[in-house]
């Protein structure tokens, strides 16, 4: 029976009640008792009507339903019997409750949510494992040889090799650079994905022919060909080659990140010269990963054995296997989770608030309490119907706080620095997102309310109802204080954590890059090698646009370089010195880029011994380099290194380079890592034409010269993209935009945090105030001076914020070590930071007992004994 039918059945009940009750009355009747007596003598029979009916009830059913009801009306009454402290209540709960829904709502939409293909969870990325020289890498890729092997194991059922490079795209619009992926035909049928319109890419689209076929992503369609369905057979120019648009993929479909055009690639069996392939492979269902694992490693290294005149095999022949989904969101796991219980921590603070709020209102419902319990309200049933109204106040909160979640995530995602989270498209509030709310609702309820169910319900069952009813006990006092001091606890591990991580992000502001990136606008040109095909042609090219730049008014310092500082892009590598074992791998990778002369003086890196490069410095001259401190400290110990030679090609070529110059040390990528060794060479000498396929140009000059720039670069090649123009600064502050988004969640989180202990503190001590105004007036009716009450409030407020330091400073020991891979020149136990916040505490403390310290040397002596 449902509770809807529940009406019914009471009129049919009272029905059947009063025909048994009038059929044995009339029975009586008819054995000749007087009508009067019949009908009381059938009700003393019968018993007693009332109880009856419940008796009834109960055997129905759903009586569980109709109770809970009861109390969900009765705490709505309550509610607004107390409009003021429901308020306070649901707003703080509202602020805890809506910033966990919207990092859960994070974390299930990057962490936990299944990726958008089939079968997702069969889906693996194979990579290498092992060092090169210094370098230790773990997400390695293959040789296009080594991919082959791999298709002839019989551990997936799909295996797709891919490469990432941008690529300019001419025809159609205006020449632009995008995300290229070129990939095999395998790929999308590995992941179990088709295009919206047209085809995936096929073995039969050929990788070499004169017009190959591409595939372009929703957004690129939408931007550059206004989603025109008649796009399949355009034609467009990537990298000088014409392609063929055979299809367009739909619009959730973002693998690799940020990619827009999808190319075949070729494969060749026997090429072992470069690992430059990505694997990703679909295991059958009969393989888990531990076993794939097992044949791809004994494979391998087979494979290299059988290569190797020595028999060893080198240390980049270990493979690993990640879950598809583990290598897009695994660096920032621990950022997620961290920020998760930051908004953990915020919420219990709220939770503590409003269970002091309840304590100190049991006190006025103590007389209600005694009634209810004097009338045979078990405590059982008083405990239900306090906890049912913390619910209904949570679950408001809760409501409210999805809201707040719903309308200020998009904003606080669009404020997030690009590309420092993965899946930022996925986000949306859903389904379980709202299973989480609702659940979390009903813990939080549960959480704040027991302490002030149990009180109140303790308190009336030693108390009658003629009596003064007062819940303000010292045993309650002492629950008010120890929340006080959670809340303290808890606050002070939020600000240590955002402290060390504002230390941290302060301290790499301050390091020294090496250089100066103040006022330098840059820009990024690639030659397609289909049209720029020798080395020759690309030295021509760069600088005859340097030539072309330095005739805009407004630059100056016009340089350009290979690899620039904190651009992407970084190229590691070996070498060889003249004459000495030294300085060969492993001992020293170096980067290696191509400069023009005026780079060094542009970028204000010093010359610290000999010359910088000069425009004589051609390719018919004399090969020359330039090294950086650390190299010349690390090959030419005690030695001069001008003058000697190196070379970074096989020695037998005899491409000897002569040192002219050392550098300074300049930091190329990572402001929290040691400078990277450099060895420079001029651009009109760099011989490979692999290094000149793209080129940044700087120009110390402002951002207003950017259309001159760009139409310098069309004067000699229309058909050539121009990378978005960006100054230097600009991409030295991005570099550490995660480590600054770390710490600004932190602080907002440890803020708001603040902002709700303050307002518990405030509240705890005004009702301690009140609860000892008698006290207070006796204290001041036997002389004690304002400053003895002021004490009396500040005190009590500094010995709860003491211990609650002490557990805080405890706790963030303990918390502070997760943190320790995000810091930077911190330790995670830093007495400077646990100072400044324990001070920030105790002036909070003190703000937040001033105003009820103040109204207790107000109290009137007189008053507040006639109100005893």
């Amino acid at each position: 029976m449902t509770p809807f039918w529940r009406r019914r059945r009471d009129e049919d009940l009272e029905e059947e009640i009063r025909t048994h009750l009038a059929m044995a009355a009339r029975d009586r009747v008819d054995r000749g008792e007087p009508p009067d007596a019949a009908r009381a003598a059938t009700h003393r029979e019968f018993g007693n009507v009332a109880l009856t009916k419940e008796i009834t009830r109960e055997m129905w059913g759903w009586r569980w339903l109709e109770r809970l009801v009861q109390d969900l009306r009765y705490g709505v009454r309550m509610a607004r019997r107390s409009p003021g402290l429901t308020a306070v209540a649901v707003l703080s709960l509202a602020l805890g409750i809506g910033v966990n829904s919207a990092m859960f709502t994070v974390v299930e939409s990057i962490l936990l949510r299944p990726l958008p293909y089939a079968a997702p969870d069969r889906l693996i990325m194979v990579y290498s494992v092992g060092s090169f020289g210094p370098i230790t890498f773990r997400d390695g890729n293959f040789t296009e040889a080594d991919y082959v092997e791999m298709l002839k194991l019989d551990v997936f059922s799909q295996l797709a090799a891919y490469a990432a490079y941008p690529a300019a795209v001419t025809g159609g619009g205006e020449p632009v650079r995008v995300p290229r992926t070129q990939v095999t035909p395998t790929f999308f049928t590995a992941l179990g994905v088709a295009p919206a319109l047209g085809r995936a890419i096929l073995p039969s689209d050929d990788a070499t022919a004169e017009t190959r076929a591409a595939v372009i992503s929703d957004a690129f369609w939408r931007r550059r060909y206004q989603a025109d369905p008649r796009v399949l057979g355009a034609t467009t120019v990537v990298e000088g080659i014409p392609h063929v648009i055979v299809g367009v993929m739909p619009a959730s479909f973002n693998f690799p990140p940020k990619t827009e055009l999808w190319t075949p690639v070729q494969i060749r069996p026997t090429y072992r010269a470069n690992t430059s392939v990505k694997l990703l492979g679909r295991l059958r269902d009969s393989v888990s990963p531990p076993q794939a694992l097992a044949v791809l490693q004994t494979t391998l290294t087979n494979l290299a054995r059988a290569r190797s005149t020595t028999g060893r095999v080198v240390e980049r022949e270990r493979v690993s296997l990640v879950d598809l989904r583990d290598s897009l969101v695994g660096k920032v796991r621990r950022l997620l989770l961290v920020l998760l219980g930051a908004v953990g921590c915020v919420l219990l603070i709220a939770c503590t608030n409003v269970a002091n709020l309840l304590l100190a209102r049991a006190a006025s419902r103590g007389r209600e309490m005694a009634i209810r319990t004097s009338l045979g309200a078990a405590r059982g049933r008083l405990v239900r119907q306090l906890l049912t109204e913390s619910v209904l106040l949570a679950c408001a909160g809760g409501a409210l706080g999805l809201v707040l979640a719903y309308v200020t995530l998009p904003a606080a995602l669009s404020w997030l620095p690009p590309d420092v989270l993965p899946r930022t498209d996925e986000i949306q509030v859903n389904g379980a997102v709202l299973v989480f709310t609702f659940v979390l609702c009903v813990a939080t309820g549960l959480v704040f309310g027991v302490s002030p169910a149990l009180v109140s319900s303790r308190a009336q069952t030693i108390r009658s109802s003629h009596q003064r009813v007062d819940a303000g006990s010292p045993r309650d006092s002492r629950l008010r204080g120890g929340l006080v001091i959670a809340e303290v606890a808890l606050v002070l591990v939020l600000l240590v954590c955002a402290g060390l991580l504002l230390k941290s992000v302060w301290k790499l502001q301050h390091v020294d890059p090496g250089f100066h990136p103040d006022g330098l606008v840059t820009m990024n040109i690639a030659l397609p090698d289909r049209i720029y095909r020798t080395v020759e042609e690309k030295r021509a090219f760069y600088e005859r646009l340097l030539d072309r730049m330095e005739t805009v008014r407004g630059a100056a310092d016009v340089s350009a370089v290979t690899f620039l500082p904190f651009g992407g892009l970084l190229v590691n590598g070996d070498f060889t010195i003249e004459g000495s074992e030294r300085c060969k791998p492993p001992s020293l990778m170096v980067d290696k880029p191509s400069v023009s002369e005026r780079y060094f003086k542009a970028l204000g890196i010093p010359i610290v011994r000999g010359r910088p490069f000069e425009p004589r410095d051609t390719a018919a001259a004399p090969l020359v380099a330039i090294v950086s401190e650390t190299v010349a400290r690390t090959c030419w110990p005690g030695e001069e290194a001008i003058g000697k030679r190196l070379t970074m090609d096989d020695p037998s070529k005899g491409r000897w380079l002569t040192v002219v110059g050392v550098a300074a040390d300049i930091r190329q990528a990572d402001l929290s890592r040691s400078p990277v060794p450099a060895i420079y060479v001029p651009m009109r000498q760099e011989s490979h034409s692999f290094f000149l396929n793209a080129m940044s140009f700087v120009s110390r000059s402002g951002p207003n010269i950017s259309s001159e720039l760009r139409e310098a670069v069309r004067e000699l090649d229309p058909s050539l993209p121009v990378g978005p123009m960006q100054m230097l600064d600009d991409r030295l502050a991005g570099s550490i935009a995660e480590p600054r988004l770390r710490a600004a969640m932190l602080l907002a989180f440890g803020a708001l945090a603040l902002a709700l202990a303050l307002v518990g503190i405030h509240g705890v001590m005004s009702y301690e105030v009140v609860r000892r105004t008698a006290e207070i007036g006796i204290r001041r009716a036997l002389g004690a001076p304002t400053a003895a009450v002021l004490r009396l409030v500040i005190g009590r407020t500094m010995r709860l914020v003491a211990l609650g330091a002490a557990g805080g400073v405890a706790g963030a020991l303990a918390v502070t070590r997760v943190l320790r891979t995000f810091l930077f020149g911190v330790e995670p136990f830093d007495p400077a930071t646990f100072a400044s916040v324990a001070g920030a505490l105790v002036a909070v403390a003190v703000v937040a007992s001033a105003i009820p310290a103040r109204r207790a040397a107000l109290v009137d002596p007189t008053v507040a004994l006639r109100s005893e």
